[in-house]
């Protein structure tokens, strides 16, 4: 029998079952958790440490944006602050990234980079734009995660090369952290910074000097401050010292071996030098012997400091140490004392060996025979100008015998007269109150009368230093001219008694004196303000 398919309305309906395929926008959200997961998975693998900063201010800084940068590579993220210490300081939390974590040490150095004034310029003028951030310089020691922020930028980088000193000055002056260190016009370095210290002189400054100029600094260099424009008067007149408007608006410290010094070996690291006020002390320093003298002038101290030259026909040999005042209460005096530093390498004589180890005995016998042989201390003008005054050892044709007085604190080196204008006008006006007494001519008195008056003048106007030559030249022919015709009058009046005589020669000595001070002054005016030439 065969099967029919059945016809019509008894077929049966076919049941037809399809596979349902996965629709591609259920994979969006698997991949987006993949995208976010791998992101994730990246900002915690590069994710570092979280150190904490303390700084006096956060001022400039803000929260998600300020960076932690080095060579201008972001290094973390600040993200936020926390006043400690009654608001005296804030602590500012960082997040660092994986590429600082072998360099958060110990002495690992952080500060505020913002926009700064010092004695280098203008700093920091990019963060006006994109704002405050915290600069990192990597340094060694152990790791750790807390710090204490600089508040000035670092100077010098942990990693440089060269060497540290300290220089002790009892006055810091124009001096400032970042003030150059200079060797012969080039900066060789600068100021790290200052701070008071226990030692004398009381300030101590510390300097930094770069390879490979370390190796110009010896144990006999000398530093002096360089700052400023140093200006002095003095027996060369008037004199300006200034090195470089570098200097003299931002200051800095010079440095050298003086002339007459020794270099001695390279110094180390660490070392301590004296830093002196200027080029001037730091030259005289060289001179370490001293063989100090007591002298009592017999005028005016006036002008006479501590510091001013000691000379010997011309040429210093030392310096005054102390000028002052004695009074003695048992007598009721007041002694005039000066003291007198002679500095024997200074001294260019024959037999005296500069490098002897007894060169100060030497020195002290050397001074003693100069005294026997009429060898005087004697205080001299070295600016009529300025009326500063300066010690100078000479020899004096008529000093009576003498010799250096042992037994106080230092010898006592015998004094001469001074031999200044003023003395001349002394000694002449002395020699017109003998002779007026003795001569009783009218004409003669008329005369003598005539010249204390022209004296009177003379006296009135070097006392004034006046820096007009001319009036000054006036009066000194003058004063020559009058007493010339006053010792012809009394010469033919045939008076010559013996006090008279002696008068006589004292007013002639004194007319020749003023009439070769004139003839000087007129072929040298300059020298009332720069004072007598070598």
């Amino acid at each position: 029998m065969t099967d029919e398919e059945p016809q019509g309305e008894d077929k049966a309906p076919v049941a037809v079952y399809r596979r349902r395929s996965l629709r591609i926008i259920w994979l969006l959200p698997v991949i987006a958790l993949g995208i976010a997961g791998w992101f994730l998975y990246g900002s915690l693998a590069s994710r570092g440490p979280k150190i904490i900063i303390q700084f006096e201010t956060a001022d400039g800084l803000e929260v998600g944006k300020s960076a932690i940068k080095h060579k201008d590579v972001v290094l973390g993220i600040v993200e936020g602050f926390k006043p400690i210490d009654g608001f005296k300081h804030v602590e500012v939390t960082a997040r660092m990234n994986h590429l600082s974590e072998d360099y958060l040490n110990k002495d690992t150095k952080f500060w505020i980079v913002r926009p700064r004034v010092s004695v280098e310029g203008i700093t920091g003028l990019n963060t006006l734009l994109s704002g405050a951030y915290i600069e990192m310089t990597p340094g060694g020691g152990e790791q750790t995660d807390r710090f204490t922020g600089l508040e000035t930028p670092l100077l010098v980088s942990p990693d440089a090369k060269g060497k540290s000193f300290t220089l002790l000055t009892d006055d810091l002056g124009t001096l400032e952290q970042g003030s150059s260190v200079i060797y012969h016009g080039v900066k060789v370095g600068e100021i790290l910074g200052y701070q008071l210290s226990t030692d004398k002189p009381a300030v101590a400054v510390q300097i930094f000097v770069n390879d490979p100029y370390t190796g110009l600094i010896h144990t006999g260099t000398k530093f002096w401050n360089a700052s400023g424009i140093d200006v002095s008067v003095g027996a060369q007149g008037l004199k300006v010292a200034a090195r470089s408007l570098q200097t003299i608006f931002l200051g800095g410290v010079m440095f050298d071996v003086p002339a007459n010094g020794v270099a001695g070996p390279p110094a180390t690291g660490g070392d301590k030098f004296t830093l002196y006020s200027d080029l001037r002390h730091a030259e005289d320093s060289v001179y370490t012997t001293k063989v100090r003298y007591i002298i009592r002038p017999e005028g005016s101290i006036a002008g006479l400091d501590p510091g001013d030259d000691v000379t010997m026909f011309g040429q210093k040999i030392g310096q005054v140490d102390d000028a002052h005042i004695e009074f003695n209460a048992a007598t009721g005096k007041a002694d005039k004392l000066v003291i007198v530093g002679i500095e024997p390498e200074r001294l260019h004589f024959k037999d005296l060996d500069k490098h002897s180890p007894d060169l100060a005995s030497k020195t002290s016998t050397l001074f003693q025979s100069l005294a026997a042989q009429k060898m005087r201390a004697q205080l001299v003008s070295s600016n009529l100008l300025s009326g500063e005054k300066q010690v100078d050892f000479g020899f004096v044709d008529d000093a009576a015998p003498a010799q250096v007085m042992l037994g106080g604190a230092y010898p006592e080196f015998p004094m001469a007269p001074p031999d200044d204008l003023a003395s001349v006008m002394r000694a002449a006006k002395k020699a017109l109150a003998s002779a007026d007494a003795l001569i009783s001519s009218p004409e003669t008195k008329h005369s003598i009368q005539e010249l204390d008056k022209t004296l009177t003048n003379l006296d009135s106007i070097t006392k004034k230093t006046d820096a007009q030559i001319g009036p000054l030249l006036t009066q000194l022919r003058s004063f020559a001219d009058t007493a010339d015709e006053t010792l012809k009058k009394v010469g033919s009046s045939g008076s010559q008694g013996g006090d008279l005589s002696g008068a006589l020669r004292e007013l002639k000595e004194a007319a020749r004196s003023v009439r070769t001070l004139a003839d000087y002054l007129e072929s040298h005016p300059e020298s009332l303000l720069s004072g007598k030439s070598k």
